[in-house]
């Protein structure tokens, strides 16, 4: 019930806490917009004396660095020209964003998560993405795309993402050929592990967090449509569905999986010291582990369940959304083109994190994490659909400790036909 409980406190939030504003100023100098073009490209003209001020917002400490090299290269680019970064606590961000924006001088553009953008758009706070000859599918993957689009209209700028996928100990898989979870309980069966290591696990996986759990189920759990933003589209109990969730509790039997005893840290921590050979990861720990003297660290995009059965990893969006209350809209929108393009290249080196945008890695596993991105089930942007979460999570809880199957996920689309679409029903009447 994680979701649930921070939903619980993000509601129950009503103090404001005090942010910290970096102001940086530059040379004021002309910017080439794009970097594949030769010709020089200023914003707009400004008369000498006047100072254009340009406010973003965010909440997640990863982006500082980027945030910060971002607006002191645009600024020295862009003459008059001051970028104001500004990071509110996460816990009151959103409740922040949507009251302050609708202010004068407040926030020109800023960041937010895919799940929030029916929020912000009900808000009002949203101005809808123009640029499509850049932010299409020759640039970025569909699944961007979609996260970033409401009710049929692009209204962010996608710029990086986490999901799940595959991690494995390369030390001691040579042949990283393993598509399906069948082929790793196949190479369980069949393998040897060797005396000096440290093996005590081949697969083990985060059972207690929707987050790592849903890619099992996730292909047939069609859900709020394509955009994630219709609360009538909702998923069926299909033949597909009900073998996705056999095969799930068998890989669980298979590699004695218990929920009471494993969960995302103990992944972590059992992957590091090399006794897991095969996990579920997220961003966070691929950074962590990439970076562990002696643990080479391999890459899968999230594996089907088996050569019929598929499945698609949960996937969270961040993006960029200009605020249409700005009065250097033009500004605020090549600033977001900035950051979610032209200088996506340097993102994941600041960050940490990948970009959205389509582009060749030195580290070949970010093509795999890349891949995991292009098959995932974008967050709903739904208002209110962490309760969906919530109740997920505790089906799956079920199904993983053996107590019921389908019998709950049939509760849990009963609970959402008998109040998200009787809701959507009774507004559209009206």
């Amino acid at each position: 019930m994680k979701s649930f409980l921070k939903l619980k406190r993000f509601i129950a939030s009503v103090c404001i806490c005090s942010f910290t504003a970096i102001s940086l100023s530059g040379c004021h100098i002309q910017y080439v917009d794009d970097e594949e073009s030769t010709t020089v490209e200023t914003v707009q003209e400004t008369e000498p004396e006047k100072t254009i001020t340009l406010r973003i917002w965010y909440s997640d400490d990863n982006m500082r660095s980027y945030l910060q090299f971002c607006a002191a290269d645009y600024e020295h680019a862009n003459r008059n020209v001051d970028v104001i970064l500004t990071q509110i606590p996460e816990a009151d961000y959103v409740d922040m964003l949507t009251q302050e924006a609708l202010k004068k001088d407040t926030v020109d553009l800023y960041m937010i998560d895919n799940d929030k953008l029916e929020q912000v758009k009900l808000a009002g706070i949203a101005r809808k993405n123009s640029m499509t000859d850049i932010y299409n599918v020759y640039n970025y993957s569909q699944k961007a795309l979609d996260a970033c689009t409401y009710h049929d209209e692009l209204i962010a700028y996608p710029l990086s993402f986490d999901t799940t996928f595959l991690m494995y100990n390369a030390d001691y898989v040579e042949d990283a050929g393993f598509d399906t979870f069948e082929d790793i309980k196949t190479f369980a069966d069949g393998y040897e592990v060797p005396a000096e290591s440290n093996i005590n696990t081949i697969f083990s996986c985060d059972l207690d967090d929707i987050f790592y759990n849903y890619g099992y189920l996730g292909a047939y759990l069609n859900i709020g449509g394509i955009h994630g933003d219709e609360k009538t589209d909702i998923f069926d109990i299909t033949s597909e569905l009900t073998q996705a969730i056999s095969l799930y509790q068998q890989l669980i039997e298979f590699f004695y999986i218990n929920i009471d005893d494993v969960n995302y840290f103990t992944c972590v921590n059992g992957f590091e010291n090399g006794s897991i050979m095969f996990t579920v990861g997220d961003m966070a720990m691929y950074s962590r582990m990439k970076n562990v003297e002696g643990l080479n660290t391999g890459v899968l995009q999230f594996p089907d369940m088996n050569n019929e059965i598929a499945t698609a990893p949960l996937s969270i969006t961040t993006a960029v959304v200009v605020n249409p209350f700005s009065e250097n809209v033009t500004i605020a929108e090549s600033f977001a083109k900035y950051l979610t393009y032209t200088n996506a290249g340097k993102l994941y080196d600041q960050s940490g994190m990948p970009s959205c945008r389509i582009m060749e890695y030195e580290d070949e596993n970010l093509k795999q994490i890349y891949d995991s991105y292009d098959k995932s089930v974008p967050k709903l942007k739904i208002m209110y659909s962490d309760e969906f979460y919530a109740l997920l999570e505790v089906s799956m809880h079920l199904m993983a400790s053996g107590i019921d199957d389908v019998q709950s996920l049939s509760a849990v689309r009963s609970y959402l036909e008998g109040h998200w679409a009787s809701e959507e029903t009774e507004s559209g009447a009206e």
